[in-house]
C-alpha cells in the first residue's frame, strides 16, 4: 500500500500541491505504454475543474481519465459485468449510487481486478477526500492495495453532518503521514482570512476591509445593498466574477432577493437590474421524478405523459427516450418506479458530468453547488432559518465566504442575529 495524502484549508492550495505531487511522482515513475493517471472526485464540478488542471500538466496530454468516483464504480461494474454476475453482485441499473461502489470495492479485492486496475492506473489522485462516505471509501481503500494513492481532503469542508468526522480524515492517519499545508494561496485579504480562522475555530467573524457583515431588516434593502455590491464591482472591474451564495433556496428568502435585482432598480441610487440566473441544481428534477410515485407497474404510455408534464430539461428528455427504447426496443410494456427514479439519478449525473460551467460572470447558487469554486465578489445570503447544528452553520457559512478572492459581504436577514456565531 503506498498512500500519500494532503490537508489544508480551504484556499491553501490543496489541489494545486495534489498535481504537483503527481508530477514528481510521473517523474520519478513514468507511465508505460497504455498506462493512464486516474483522477478521481465527488462532485462533477470538482471533476471539471480538476481536469482543466490536469491538461496544464506536461507530458500528460492524453494519458490520464478523470471521473467521479460513482462513475468509476459503474464503469468499473460494467467491464467486470460477467465476474460481477458470477458472484452474485445485481447488475449495473438495478444497483443505487451506494451500492455501486461496496460493490466495485467487492470486485477490486479480487486479485484479478485489482492487478489489472494497477497495470492501466498505477497513479490514482483523488480530490475532495472529505467528501466521501463509508461506501466510496471502501472503493478507495481497495484501490489503494494495489495502485498509488494521492489524495487531497480537509475535514472542515465536509458538509454532511452525519459525516463528522469525515470517513477519509479517519482513515487516512491510519496509512499515511498527512502532508500539512499553512499558507493561504487563493486569498490574500487579511480580514477575510480572519473570518474564516474564526469560522473554523468556533469564533464569531469579525467584519473588516473587504470583509462585511450587514443585517437586513426588508427585502428591498437587502436587494439594494447586492445591486450596490455588484454596481461597484463592476466600476472597479469590469470583468469580476459575482456569486451569490446560500445555504438553501427553501424558504425563499434568497428567491426574493435575487429577483428583486434581477428585476428591478434597488436604493436610493435605483442602481441596477442586474440579471442572476440560478445554478440549476438536482433537486427540481428529481423532486419532480418522486412525486411522480406509484406501486407496483405502470403502462409505460402514461409514464411518458407524466415525465412530459414535468419542466422541460436536458435530464427530462434524456429520461423520456430511456422509456421510449424501453417500450420500443427492449419491448417493455410497464415501468417500475424504482427503475425510474434510478435512471432518473444516473441521467442527470451524465448530464452534470457534461455540462459546461464556467465561474466567471454573475450567477446565484446554493454553497453545496459553490464547493471547490472561486469567485472574486462573494455575495452571502444568510436567511433567518438554517436547517444546520451550530457546527454545520459554521461549516456553511466557511464554504461560502471561501469562495471569494477579493471581497465577501454577508447578508442576514432580520436585526439581531448577527450576535450568535454564526448568525442563528
Amino acid at each position: 500500500m503506498t498512500v500519500w495524502a494532503v490537508n489544508g484549508a480551504a484556499g491553501f492550495g490543496k489541489t494545486y500541491r495534489l498535481l504537483q505531487r503527481t508530477t514528481q511522482e510521473l517523474q520519478s515513475c513514468p507511465l508505460g505504454p497504455g498506462q493512464a493517471v486516474l483522477a478521481l472526485t465527488f462532485m462533477h464540478g470538482a471533476r471539471q475543474r480538476l481536469e482543466q488542471k490536469l491538461q496544464a500538466i506536461p507530458g500528460l496530454r492524453g494519458k490520464y481519465q478523470c471521473v467521479t468516483v460513482d462513475g468509476f464504480a459503474r464503469s468499473l461494474r460494467w467491464r467486470w459485468r460477467s465476474l460481477a454476475n458470477a458472484m452474485g453482485q445485481p447488475s449495473t441499473d438495478a444497483a443505487d449510487f451506494d451500492s455501486q461502489c461496496s460493490l466495485a470495492a467487492d470486485l477490486v479485492q479480487r486479485p484479478v481486478v485489482g492487478s489489472w486496475l494497477a497495470m492501466g492506473y498505477p497513479c490514482i489522485l483523488l480530490d475532495e477526500a472529505q467528501d466521501l462516505d463509508l461506501h466510496r471509501l471502501r472503493l478507495v481503500e481497495a484501490l489503494s492495495a494495489y495502485s498509488r494513492l494521492l489524495i487531497a481532503f480537509d475535514d472542515f469542508q465536509c458538509l454532511r453532518q452525519d459525516l463528522r468526522p469525515s470517513p477519509a480524515s479517519v482513515w487516512l492517519p491510519t496509512v499515511c503521514e498527512p502532508e500539512v499545508l499553512a499558507k493561504p494561496q487563493r486569498c490574500k485579504v487579511p480580514a477575510l482570512l480572519d473570518a474564516s480562522t474564526a469560522l473554523r475555530s468556533g469564533l464569531r467573524p469579525v467584519a473588516g476591509a473587504g470583509f462585511k457583515i450587514a443585517e437586513c431588516a426588508s427585502a428591498s434593502q437587502a436587494a439594494a445593498l447586492i445591486a450596490a455590491t455588484i454596481h461597484y464591482a463592476k466600476l472597479k472591474s469590469p470583468n469580476s466574477s459575482v456569486a451569490v451564495i446560500t445555504p438553501s433556496r427553501k424558504g425563499g428568502y434568497a428567491e426574493e432577493l435575487v429577483e428583486l435585482v434581477s428585476t428591478k432598480q434597488c436604493g436610493k441610487q435605483k442602481l441596477g437590474p442586474f440579471k442572476l440566473n440560478w445554478e440549476l441544481g438536482e433537486s427540481p428534477f428529481l423532486e419532480s421524478v418522486e412525486q411522480l410515485a406509484f406501486d407496483g407497474e405502470k403502462p409505460c404510455r402514461d409514464v411518458l405523459h407524466a415525465l412530459l408534464d414535468t419542466e422541460e430539461g436536458l435530464a427530462r428528455d434524456a429520461l423520456v427516450r430511456w422509456v421510449i427504447r424501453k417500450r420500443d426496443v427492449a419491448g417493455r410494456e410497464y415501468i417500475r418506479f424504482a427503475d425510474l427514479l434510478g435512471q432518473a439519478r444516473r441521467v442527470l449525473a451524465v448530464t452534470r458530468a457534461r455540462a459546461n460551467r464556467s465561474d466567471s460572470g454573475r450567477r446565484a447558487l446554493t454553497v453545496h453547488q459553490a464547493k471547490n469554486r472561486e469567485f472574486d465578489i462573494v455575495i452571502v445570503v444568510w436567511p433567518y432559518t438554517v436547517a444546520q447544528d451550530d457546527e454545520g452553520k459554521r461549516r456553511l457559512l466557511y464554504n461560502a465566504v471561501t469562495r471569494a478572492k477579493l471581497q465577501c459581504t454577508v447578508i442576514v436577514q432580520g436585526i439581531g442575529s448577527t450576535g450568535k456565531a454564526p448568525f442563528g
